[in-house]
């Protein structure tokens, strides 16, 4: 894994709680849908071109949380 330490903590809070709230609600493994995406072109331009791929699917595959990072999203609010 090329990541590293704290994976988990490489989304944003709205992924984040979304999960909480399937979880919380009895829905842990109901099969949902989230988008990997930006709002705007970088740098003001005008087409983009996706590279890494691979390095999303790694990302999601090997998406972990440790017992720092529960302790953290605890500090933070999480349950």
């Amino acid at each position: 894994m090329m990541l590293g330490k704290h994976i988990g903590l490489y989304t944003d809070l709205y992924e984040l709680t979304m999960a909480q709230g399937f979880l919380l609600t009895g829905k842990a493994d109901k099969r949902v849908v989230f988008d990997y995406f930006f709002r705007s072109s970088p740098f003001s331009g005008s087409y983009v071109i996706f590279a890494g791929l691979e390095t999303v699917f790694d990302y999601l595959e090997n998406l972990r949380f440790d017992s720092d990072d529960i302790d953290y999203l605890k500090s933070i609010g999480f349950h």
